[in-house]
């Protein structure tokens, strides 16, 4: 029969590695994905402008920058959130591994689950010190 401990960690690896992966998916879509081609400018086919077609001109160029700018916004986030999922997949898998290793009674699996109960204990403490007021 299998520990408790082994199952947990089996979970808690599927509960952290599932989010972790899709995140991964939605990063790698975002990077495939072509970005539209850029409309061509409103006065070019026009031999004599009027202040109507310059203005459209304007709000153009403006809606475009605010554009690029978020996109670039955009682009930062997501690749902070996949470097994160990354490591939380790294996480997970080790978790997983551990659990195995705890319901094979492996000697190494019991160090590296005292390991990961530290890092708990640690990140806990921690987090109790910075928020204490």
């Amino acid at each position: 029969m299998e520990s408790l401990a082994s199952i947990l960690l089996r979970v808690a690896a599927a509960l952290l590695g599932l989010p972790c992966v899709a995140v991964l998916v939605l990063w790698l879509v975002a990077r495939l994905k072509a970005p539209p081609p850029s409309p061509g400018s409103v006065v070019a086919g026009v031999d004599h402008p009027d202040a109507v077609l310059w203005t459209l001109e304007g709000l153009q160029r403006a809606i475009g920058a605010a554009g690029r700018g978020l996109d670039g916004l955009s682009r930062i986030a997501m690749s902070g959130a996949a470097a994160l999922a990354l490591c939380g997949l790294v996480l997970s898998v080790g978790l997983w591994f551990t659990g195995r290793g705890l319901a094979s009674n492996a000697p190494w699996a019991r160090v590296v689950a005292l390991g990961f109960v530290a890092l708990v204990g640690l990140t806990a403490a921690l987090i109790t010190i910075v928020t204490r007021r």
